[in-house]
Formats: C-alpha cells, sequence, structure tokens
C-alpha cells in the first residue's frame, strides 16, 4: 500500500536531560570506526584515526530506557579529560595491556563489564547542553 498524503512519521521519543551526577552502568555494545584525523603526526601526514564507541545500559531502576555512550581512541594512552582508552582499562582491570594485547577480540571481552560513570553536562558552540561520561569509578561492592 503506497503512503497516503499527508502522513508524518512520528517523532523519536525524547528524554529530558540525564542529571549529572554518579551513574552504575554496564557496557553493554562496542562499535569501531575509522574517520581521517584532523591533527597531523611528525611526518606531516595524516594518519586515519580509529575509534571505539562505548555504549552503555543503566543499572538503575528508572533508567533502563535511557541511553548513552562516549568515544575513545583506540590507543592506549591516557587523556587530558580523563576519559580515554588507559583510563576505563585502569578501572575494569586496575592495569593498562600493552598495545599489542589490545585487539579487537580483547575490547569484545570489555562487553558486559560493570562500572561507574560520572555524568556532567557540555555545551556546544551552538548552545546544546548533553550529557557526557567525565570520569570512569569502580563499581560499588
Amino acid at each position: 500500500m503506497p503512503i497516503q498524503s499527508g502522513y508524518v512519521a512520528p517523532k523519536a521519543p525524547e528524554f529530558p536531560l540525564l542529571p549529572a551526577d554518579v551513574y552504575a552502568v554496564e557496557i553493554a555494545d562496542v562499535e569501531a570506526e575509522v574517520k581521517p584525523n584532523p591533527f597531523k603526526n611528525e611526518e606531516d601526514t595524516r594518519e586515519e584515526l580509529h575509534q571505539y564507541k562505548f555504549s552503555l545500559k543503566f543499572l538503575e531502576e528508572g533508567l533502563a530506557d535511557r541511553k548513552l555512550s562516549f568515544w575513545t581512541n583506540t590507543h592506549a594512552g591516557a587523556t587530558r579529560k580523563g576519559v580515554g582508552l588507559a583510563d576505563l582499562l585502569k578501572i575494569l582491570m586496575d592495569k593498562v595491556p600493552t598495545p599489542a594485547e589490545i585487539t579487537p577480540e580483547f575490547i569484545n571481552t570489555l562487553i558486559g563489564s560493570k562500572l561507574r560513570v560520572t555524568v556532567t553536562h557540555r555545551e556546544s558552540k551552538t548552545g546544546k547542553i548533553s550529557a557526557v561520561v567525565s570520569a570512569f569509578l569502580k563499581p560499588k561492592v
């Protein structure tokens, strides 16, 4: 049956801004993405930028339908923001594996890991305020 004239698709549900707080989460999924790097290396060339997108599932009641994710570079170096792959691995494993140990298979073993994240608010250049992961914490025992 053809789509009728005047049909308007329903909008995706809009959730209120996630309050700044500490939340118990589980790593639900990890995706890899490769894109051009905006920065040049020592050889004055641009290498591809490899990143992981970690999707998180909230463990607290009332937040099961909410989504939260963060991006990190695939290298294990710590970042200024405290939310790099090294920061995540220190919380989950108490150590940072060598670069040779950080394979796609290894990253996939992180799915199902539990931790706590600190969520803060960040304003974009256009004035949109978003909830962002600003720190990783060990899960409460």
